[in-house]
């Protein structure tokens, strides 16, 4: 079974060159990041394997591409691009791939902790435009990390947090345990938390979990970070808080709307500090993603050593 990488970026086009080997099921590499949705059945063409970074296949453009049977996610998020139980009834599988960035996502939202914690951001956009902004930061060592959500990004944010003075509590939907961490129900992150970030996959059940009334009850000046997905958090709420100072900083790397509009509201927010949905964006995480998008399509085809 053949494959094609539908919207390969440079770099990535280079990993998939370096790794694959000739055993490995021939994968086309389609290099076009801008590729639209509309062009996908002949980008596809027939192709049985569809490795998709980015780009939005909905139901309606799935049904052209003649041949295909397994669509390999270039990460967990495949739910802002597609629509998993519809394209199974298609007969197409989607296949996700997890872990490969943990260390980079947890690295880049704790750059965004101290980063709001210390209005980084803000200071350097001043200076730059010749004001001598200087104001009181929130000094972290000893306040309380809640995180929202427990799996591997969660685990190696709570690693580098102890590491520096912060009590992590959490919560997660299904019971967890970890060395150092204490788990306990929603509610009580939201309320204890100085900093709270957000570490869930977005479906039926996260969509919209952090609501207007769950972010009321989060402390006042509490900082808010969210590298998982934007559709999480109500976003009118959290910017209203933004705008009162009931939340002081808010830390983005996930947006509703991406690439975000410079005329967006949070664009024009002092207290926020906004990424292009870059946190797992390292050569190492991007080595470790087609790595495990290979051996998908190893499976896929068959062959049993893949792992």
């Amino acid at each position: 079974m053949s494959g094609v990488f539908v919207d390969a970026h440079e770099a990535l086009a280079v990993i998939l060159e370096r790794l694959t080997k000739p055993r490995y099921p021939a994968v086309r590499i389609h290099r076009d990041p801008d590729v639209t949705p509309d062009q996908l059945p002949g980008v596809i063409d027939g192709a049985g394997i569809a490795i998709v970074d980015h780009t939005a296949l909905p139901t309606a453009i799935a049904r052209q591409c003649a041949g295909l049977k397994h669509v390999v996610f270039l990460g967990t998020g495949a739910r802002s691009y597609m629509n998993p139980e519809e394209l199974a009834e298609l007969g197409i599988e989607v296949h996700l791939i997890r872990g490969y960035g943990d260390t980079a996502v947890a690295e880049s939202t704790i750059a965004l902790i101290w980063a709001a914690a210390r209005g980084i951001a803000r200071m350097d956009r001043e200076m730059r435009a010749g004001n001598w902004l200087r104001e009181d930061g929130m000094q972290l060592t000893g306040k309380t990390l809640g995180l929202i959500g427990f799996g591997g990004i969660a685990a190696e944010v709570a690693r580098i947090a102890q590491g520096s003075g912060l009590k992590v509590i959490a919560w997660n939907r299904s019971p967890k345990s970890h060395p150092g961490v204490t788990f306990v129900d929603l509610d009580t992150v939201l309320a204890k938390s100085d900093v709270v970030s957000i570490h869930l996959l977005l479906n039926d059940e996260t969509r919209g979990l952090i609501t207007r009334e769950k972010i009321t009850q989060m402390k006042q000046g509490v900082i808010l970070i969210n590298t998982a997905r934007g559709a999480i958090v109500n976003e009118d709420a959290m910017i209203d808080a933004l705008q009162s100072g009931h939340i002081r900083h808010a830390g983005l790397d996930v947006f509703n709307i991406e690439p975000l509009p410079a005329d967006h509201p949070l664009a024009q927010l002092p207290n926020a500090t906004l990424s292009a949905h870059s946190a797992f964006r390292t050569p190492e995480a991007s080595e470790n993603l087609i790595e495990a998008a290979l051996a998908h399509c190893r499976r896929i085809a068959g062959d049993k050593t893949a792992t």
